[in-house]
Parts: C-alpha cells; sequence; structure tokens
C-alpha cells in the first residue's frame, strides 16, 4: 500500500518483483503500526502480505528499529514487545552481532515462558531461534541440550510432522555435523527432508534448507555424487523460485562452490564463489559475516586453483575482518586461518606456514577447542 508519491523506493527484499517488491519504507512502516493498533497483527513488520516471505536487507532492519522504537515508547504490550524484541535479535543475528542477539533471545524466552508456559508454540520458536543464534556463534554444547528439549517437546505436543518440529529437527542435525558427528547428522537430515518433502512440498524454504544441509553432509562424508545431484537441483530451484540473488541461492552456490573445492575442481569453486561474494557485497555490505565468509571462500579456492598470490590476500584481508565480528564462530576463524597456513607454504613461506597451523592446533585440539578427533583438527 502506498501512502505518498516522496522518499526513496527500495525493494522488500521477498520474493516479490517488480514494481509489486518497490515500496516506500515509511508506507510500510506507517501500514505495520495501523495493523499492529488496529487489527492485532504484528505480521507486517516481518512479512509480505502478498508473498507471504520475510522482508530483508534495509526494509526488515528499518522495521525492526521502528517496531522497537513503538515498544520503547510503551505503545505495546509484554507479548507484542516480546513479537518486536525476537524480531530484532534476528536482524542482529544477520548483522553478525550475535551476542547481543543471544542476550535479547534469551530475555524473550524467558518473557514468553512466563506468559504462555513452556510448551507453547512461541515459546518454542523462541528457543528454537536461540540455539540458531548458539550453533552459529559456536556454542555447540548449549544448542544442542537447548534442540534437545525441544524436539521431544514438540514431538509429543505438536506431533513429529509439525513445521516447527522439522525445523527444530534440522538444527540439531546441524549442530551434529558442526560436532563432527557426521553420520548421526546425515540419518537426522534425510529423515527430515524425506518428511518435508512430503509434507511442505518441493518448494517449502525447510525443504530446500534440508536439501543443502543433506548435501553438505554427504560431502564431508565423501558421497560425492549424491551430494551433486542435490545441489545442483538446489541452484536451479532456489532461482527459479526465490531469484538468483536471494539468500537461498547465494547459499545453495556456496555449497556447490565447497563440494567443487573436495572434488579438487577449483576453478569451478572459483567461479561459483565468485558469483556469491559480487552478490552479497552488494546486498550486505562488505563487512556483513556472509562476505566475509564467501570472501574467505574464495581466497582459499584461489590458492588451490594454483594462484596463491591472488588467494593469500583475500585470506587476510577476510581474516582480519572476520575477527573483528563479535560472536562469529571461533572454530569458522580457525578454519580460515589454516587455509592461510596452506596459502604460505604454497608461496614460500614455510616456517611462517608452520608456524600459523601450530597455533591454530593446539587452540584446535584442547579441552575448550573442536577435539582431538574432530574432523577440522585432524585437516590441520
Amino acid at each position: 500500500i502506498c501512502l505518498s508519491d516522496e522518499g526513496e523506493v527500495v525493494q522488500k527484499g521477498c520474493c516479490c518483483r517488480g514494481d509489486t517488491g518497490a515500496v516506500h519504507i515509511d508506507c510500510m512502516i506507517e501500514v505495520a503500526t495501523h495493523n499492529s493498533e488496529h487489527r492485532n497483527s504484528c505480521s507486517a513488520w516481518h512479512n509480505c502480505s502478498t508473498c507471504a516471505f520475510s522482508f530483508t536487507s534495509d526494509v526488515s532492519l528499518a522495521l525492526a528499529k521502528a517496531w522497537m522504537a513503538r515498544v520503547e515508547s510503551g505503545r505495546a504490550d509484554e507479548r507484542e514487545s516480546a513479537s518486536a524484541k525476537l524480531n530484532m535479535a534476528m536482524e542482529l543475528h544477520w548483522l553478525g552481532e550475535y551476542a547481543e542477539a543471544e542476550a535479547l533471545k534469551r530475555e524473550v524466552l524467558e518473557t514468553r515462558t512466563r506468559l504462555h508456559g513452556p510448551e507453547a508454540g512461541a515459546t518454542l520458536n523462541a528457543g528454537l531461534s536461540l540455539a540458531q543464534t548458539h550453533r552459529t556463534s559456536g556454542n555447540y554444547d548449549e544448542a544442542e541440550s537447548l534442540l534437545v528439549d525441544i524436539v521431544a517437546t514438540t514431538d509429543r505436543v505438536l506431533g513429529s510432522e509439525h513445521e516447527t518440529t522439522l525445523a527444530a529437527r534440522s538444527e540439531l542435525g546441524q549442530v551434529y555435523q558442526r560436532q563432527g558427528h557426521l553420520q548421526r547428522a546425515l540419518d537426522l537430515q534425510r529423515d527430515v527432508l524425506e518428511v518435508a518433502e512430503r509434507v511442505c512440498g518441493p518448494d517449502d524454504s525447510i525443504t530446500i534448507n534440508e536439501m543443502e544441509n543433506v548435501a553438505n553432509t554427504s560431502r564431508d562424508l565423501g558421497l560425492y555424487d549424491e551430494a551433486v545431484a542435490l545441489l545442483r537441483d538446489l541452484v536451479a530451484r532456489t532461482k527459479r523460485v526465490y531469484g538468483p540473488t536471494s539468500f537461498f541461492a547465494l547459499a545453495a552456490l556456496g555449497s556447490l562452490a565447497i563440494l567443487h573445492m573436495h572434488q579438487e575442481s577449483y576453478d569451478e569453486a572459483v567461479a561459483s564463489e565468485r558469483e556469491a561474494v559480487a552478490s552479497f557485497q552488494r546486498q550486505c555490505g562488505e563487512k556483513h559475516p556472509n562476505t566475509v565468509i564467501a570472501l574467505a571462500n574464495l581466497g582459499l579456492y584461489t590458492v588451490l586453483a594454483g594462484r596463491p598470490q591472488e588467494g593469500l590476500p583475500m585470506l587476510e584481508d577476510a581474516i582480519a575482518r572476520a575477527s573483528a565480528i563479535v560472536g562469529l564462530d571461533s572454530h569458522l576463524i580457525s578454519f580460515f586461518e589454516a587455509s592461510r597456513g596452506l596459502a604460505l607454504s604454497l608461496v614460500g613461506r614455510h616456517a611462517d606456514a608452520v608456524a600459523a597451523l601450530r597455533t591454530i592446533y593446539a587452540a584446535q585440539s584442547c579441552d575448550e577447542g573442536q577435539g582431538l578427533e574432530h574432523p577440522s583438527t585432524l585437516r590441520t
């Protein structure tokens, strides 16, 4: 709904295309405020009423800030306040502000547990969101503990095929994969994918997320044929359904690039990751975690493609940026550092490479790290 002919027109970042996706941010805020006050509905703060998908980019952040301003002005009740805070926490997570996101999500979980009880859908979704931030920031044990409880509750209360149960089991599978429990992760992920395709449909976001999870874990287990088939299907599907620059499509491209690396098809890996880097830079900015991770991967693939002099500066730039992101998974930074060690070796700086890799190995193998048996430690 356009309420003005003035102001900058931006894309909502949902699945709407062309004029349908073009809006004034002030108009979006006015509509969302009206719905909160007169229709007792908060969905316009975060979801498109046309395509039903979430807003992204500048629109979602502006709406989140405006919703929080409404809360801070005292115009929202406690339930709406909790929803606004969770929405803001998800924006902070997207921006890489993991410590702030985690604190806000804990507050929302406590509020919803008190207001609705521990088994209510709103409470379970808040716990699931908190677990996602735990995983992203490398707090795998906390994430696992929380998710095991959520899966048990959703199975009993909502049923094994409910979307919340599938999302919780999917998140738990990703935690197992990050912990190095690969076969356990793959068994769970294949089960979730089978149910999601049957219950939610082939183009649903839960199905698409789980296709990528199954492909990534299959890759880590060396099941390359299964991974290639899934990822090629996924890239085509996400570009068709969500658009070629959507987060889903970029994530699929990144996973395909990693698979090419494992298959030693380094030039193909560089081509896929370069496309992802360019899109992340345009949409998220140079300092966003997704941009930094993609840049580090591009540096690694460039090194492996036989161009270490070109790839090493990319890696060093990405590591410097990643180290400045508070709460970014330290295990991920260790992986980038190990890639840098490889690049140093390939450009003839062997002493620097050995020193760097020894430092990383010590951090990974200690009790506070990933442990001696973790695949990342063994690779280092």
